[in-house]
């Protein structure tokens, strides 16, 4: 990041300063601000390099990590009698069940 040509510009976590020996942001005077004329400088600053991709490129244009194999198993039972008539109180939508 320090080699990015607007790296003194980026917003950085308060815990860089300290951690990597930044020099802490100066802050500047209304002054300074008006003599300066960042905003108009930035707001004529023209963007030259655009990448617009219609297609899909050629490997991607990040990394995709294959996806992890997850083994399954489907096993299959039949009801007893038991669970069979426990299923069978079917309750619909918007009806009410009064306790047995």
């Amino acid at each position: 990041m320090k080699s990015h040509p607007e790296f003194e510009n980026l917003p950085k976590p308060a815990s860089w300063f300290k951690k990597f020996n930044l020099p802490p942001v100066k802050a500047r005077n209304f002054k300074e601000y008006l003599e300066d004329d960042a905003y108009m400088v930035a707001k004529n600053k023209e963007v030259t390099e655009k990448a617009i991709y219609n297609e899909p490129q050629p490997g991607g244009v990040r990394f995709v990590p294959e996806p992890e194999v997850i083994p399954m198993e489907i096993i299959s039972r039949p009801l007893d009698s038991e669970s069979a008539s426990e299923s069978t109180n079917v309750v619909l939508e918007g009806s009410t069940v009064a306790p047995q």
